[in-house]
């Protein structure tokens, strides 16, 4: 597997998400943090899925099972770290615990043109070609780390 693999289906999550392709969002964000883990890239894992977290949030703030997800990530937070401090993971954790359960977060809104949803599948088909739209967020996690 090309070792920048990852980061592309953790892009291909966050454009899939801005624009309102939520399932396949999921799907992305989730082969990401599997291959960061299995290649113990395990601070870029905790990172992927704080920014996978972000869009969730985004979309659900106050839902309860983005905010069980969130809870969910933030109990693995020191097994993905071995417990070591990073200030990008925590000061992450920091705003978004800040955030959840708010309504209205300030986040930047990204609209992705026609075309560029059209390509945005396409790749996410090329690069997930088996992606169950179906499957929740905390399966997913579970699954994934």
């Amino acid at each position: 597997m090309d070792e920048d693999y990852p980061v592309l289906y953790a892009t291909l999550g966050l454009a899939a998400y801005r624009n309102g392709n939520f399932d396949t969002g999921r799907e992305c964000y989730v082969r990401a943090i599997e291959d960061l883990t299995k290649e113990k890239r395990l601070k870029t894992a905790a990172s992927a899925s704080l920014f996978w977290i972000r869009e969730e949030l985004r979309i659900n703030p106050s839902s309860e099972s983005t905010l069980a997800l969130f809870d969910q990530i933030k109990k693995m937070m020191p097994r993905i770290t071995k417990g070591e401090k990073n200030p990008e993971i925590d000061s992450m954790l920091e705003y978004l615990d800040a955030f959840a359960g708010v309504a209205n977060i300030d986040l930047p809104q990204v609209v992705v043109e026609r075309d560029g949803a059209e390509e945005i599948m396409e790749l996410a088909d090329t690069y997930l070609p088996n992606r169950n739209g179906d499957t929740s967020p905390a399966e997913l996690v579970s699954r994934a780390i």
